[in-house]
């Protein structure tokens, strides 16, 4: 195992990577579990739902519950590929869309995303649990993919996960970070590029972004 410094154009410009062999890497078996534990930020993810979350609104394919005093924060990104919709059905979080930042509860309804756009959301930490619902159009079920994977391998790890091993789950499922840097925003596409070359490489030295024991089966093979 070898650790090395690597320079980059995200929100920590500079971080330390931890290289593990990936065959090596124990992992806790999630695929058959309805939804999964984020540990860290007090909160459970779950997929798959079948009804609204309020009238007037389409089913969402991703729940987030957090318990009181939760802190969790998806960290500046944006999706090349997908338009994403956000509701927060219980509770208030702050979110930021492009310019736009606000404070967000039930009554602000369904949130739009367009591809391309930078957006934040983050808990508030208060005294009572907060529900969260995401989307993405198209429906190809990336989400969910996302999410398991991406919890699953944070849980396992008992922290962040290898940059490799990151890279290679935000490349693949069109989620690509960004800082607040004036030539950061201007310079999406190249960010798209750069984040692709990197899941390249880590997929020559072992890492997947989709793994047997965080997925269930119809997924796999899909």
């Amino acid at each position: 195992m070898g650790c090395v410094q690597i320079r980059c154009p995200y929100p920590l410009l500079q971080v330390t990577v931890t290289y593990r062999i990936p065959s090596q890497m124990k992992r806790t078996q999630t695929a058959d579990s309805v939804g999964v534990k984020y540990s860290a930020a007090k909160g459970t993810v779950t997929f798959g739902a079948t009804e609204s979350p309020a009238p007037g609104l389409p089913t969402f394919q991703t729940r987030f519950h957090f318990d009181p005093g939760a802190k969790f924060d998806s960290f500046l990104h944006f999706h090349a590929s997908h338009a994403e919709y956000l509701y927060c059905e219980q509770g208030q979080i702050r979110v930021q869309i492009g310019d736009m930042v606000k404070i967000v509860g039930p009554e602000d309804g369904q949130l739009e995303i367009p591809a391309w756009t930078p957006h934040r959301w983050v808990t508030l930490g208060v005294d009572q649990e907060t529900i969260v619902w995401e989307r993405t159009d198209p429906n190809d079920g990336q989400k969910e993919l996302f999410f398991r994977n991406l919890f699953s391998l944070v849980n396992d790890y008992g922290g962040m996960p290898p940059f490799l091993q990151m890279f290679k789950v935000f490349s693949d499922y069109d989620n690509y970070p960004i800082g607040t840097a004036w030539w950061q925003l201007a310079l999406r596409s190249p960010i798209v590029w750069l984040t692709d070359a990197i899941s390249l490489v880590a997929t020559v030295v072992g890492y997947a972004s989709v793994y047997k024991e965080y997925t269930p089966k119809h997924l796999l093979r899909g």
